[in-house]
């Protein structure tokens, strides 16, 4: 008896066993039970190509190791289960005595609650000239080339969408693989907020106001809604959202993931704490070769304010400036408290940005807003990404991601810190970066070499762009050396 108690004492957290003697032992608690074993990201190569194996992986694994427990919860009459192949999780609603029966089971290494996240609380946005944000990160001049996010598909974990809106409706990709809501309510794209509306308003729309929204209007959207109604998702209803992702049709034999997906939330009631709830499943998604973007956070101004899951090192994170390229006070700062690190990853405007708004199902066609936050930030950092991939296609998605970190603005004398990150969001730099992997005869002499950097610099330097300029080193001019780093980064 003293060993079983001991074992059940290791695998319940100390929050959940504090709540499990609280409580009415004939009350039903949400918590989520882990299994022993997963299938580890690095196991797999990043792309596209290793999803199938890696999907079929983890479902045998969690069938295998999740089916002594479905008996024993069978035995208890406990029918609210949902089973988490992503991460070989179980989401469970049952009593204290039932949890503690599975608790002493071998094949559980832990079990948790089943928290609760909510949504921020909305920014202050005053009025800007339209496509402002789009003009600061060289967007337009990407679309001049011909690369305007064709052939992608972002995806958003947010509120919903609504798919009634002229900008967004075109852009679905449509069908069963396109839309998800994890609470069962809307079986289309829906949106109760507008939160979410506005973010993929900021990645993929058009030009129906007279005026372009998104940073990629040539792509498609698909959309997981895991906040209901109120504002709420649950932990589970978050895992499901990323397993959804990694397989919207439910077969790994077709190739229907996204290829960005943006995460305008984070856990905003822990303030500078290292929680890495959904870590695993993020890393399973960029083992599938798929881009993970998030936002920094709105708790600034001050030092150490990030949340999770930006603020983990290996994950893209995006503040947000305001249209005179100064960072916007509500921004998260770093350091980032899992590390140490610099944080956010980069900056992108997010003050002030007009996007889409929630229509009334196709009531108001003309219904735009100028919204402000971290999340439109991350939103334009996602559609910038998706414009990338369009021009490399063949280029992996976590390389394409160090391109805009590298390649990303300070003005001169600039270092990287804990407000901007390691600077503002710069496509044209980030183009000719991941140009430099890819040997282009961009001078028509039959070969590569720096004279094609050189056509590439003056393109690049267009007026357009209020902050872009191709000062990479910060001697206060621009030539050839500024590229020197990108083409020893890239081998060239």
């Amino acid at each position: 008896m003293l060993t079983s108690n001991v074992t059940t004492a290791q695998t319940i957290s100390p929050a959940l066993d504090d709540r499990l003697h609280r409580v009415d032992q004939n009350e039903r608690m949400r918590v989520l039970v882990q299994m022993r074993r997963r299938v580890r990201p690095e196991t797999f190569q990043r792309s596209t190509r290793a999803r199938q194996q890696m999907i079929e992986t983890m479902r045998r694994r969690t069938e295998t190791d999740q089916r002594p427990l479905r008996l024993i919860l069978e035995q208890e009459g406990v029918t609210d289960v949902t089973s988490l192949w992503i991460n070989n999780t179980l989401a469970v609603s049952a009593t204290p005595a039932v949890i503690r029966r599975l608790a002493r089971s071998p094949q559980v290494v832990g079990i948790r609650p089943d928290e609760v996240v909510t949504m921020g609380s909305k920014q202050p946005a005053g009025e800007a000239g339209p496509s402002w944000h789009l003009d600061a990160v060289g967007a337009p001049w990407l679309w001049s080339l011909g690369f305007d996010g064709t052939g992608i598909v972002v995806a958003s974990m947010d509120t919903g969408v609504d798919v009634y809106h002229p900008d967004l409706g075109p852009r679905w990709r449509g069908g069963d693989n396109s839309w998800k809501d994890v609470h069962n309510q809307y079986s289309l794209p829906h949106d109760y907020d507008g939160h979410g509306t506005a973010t993929m308003g900021i990645m993929v729309g058009g030009w129906h106001s007279g005026d372009p929204i998104g940073a990629a209007p040539g792509a498609q959207w698909i959309a997981v809604k895991i906040f209901d109604d109120n504002g709420n998702a649950l932990y589970s209803k978050i895992h499901e959202g990323f397993q959804w992702l990694l397989d919207p049709d439910g077969d790994p034999n077709t190739a229907d993931a996204p290829d960005v997906v943006n995460n305008s939330w984070g856990l905003h009631d822990a303030v500078n704490k290292c929680i890495d709830e959904f870590q695993h499943d993020i890393d399973m998604l960029k083992a599938a070769g798929i881009a993970v973007v998030f936002a920094a956070g709105n708790a600034g101004p001050a030092e150490g304010t990030s949340v999770s899951p930006a603020n983990h090192p290996s994950n893209l994170s995006v503040g947000a400036i305001r249209t005179d390229g100064s960072i916007a006070f509500f921004s998260s700062r770093g350091p980032a408290p899992c590390s140490g690190a610099i944080f956010p990853s980069l900056t992108a405007p997010g003050m002030s940005i007009r996007s889409a708004d929630l229509t009334g199902d196709g009531a108001i066609l003309d219904s735009y807003a100028d919204v402000s936050g971290t999340s439109h930030a991350a939103a334009l950092v996602s559609g910038g990404l998706a414009v990338l991939m369009s021009a490399f296609p063949a280029m992996e998605a976590a390389r394409l991601e160090r391109a805009l970190v590298l390649s990303a603005f300070l003005p001169p004398g600039a270092a990287a810190d804990n407000a901007y990150g390691h600077g503002m969001l710069n496509l044209p730099a980030a183009y000719a970066l991941a140009a430099s992997a890819r040997p282009e005869d961009l001078d028509g002499d039959f070969a590569f070499g720096l004279s094609d950097l050189v056509v590439l610099a003056d393109e690049w330097l267009f007026p357009a762009c209020v902050y872009c300029r191709g000062d990479l080193n910060n001697d206060g001019v621009v030539n050839l050396s500024d590229f020197a780093h990108l083409a020893a980064y890239f081998g060239q």
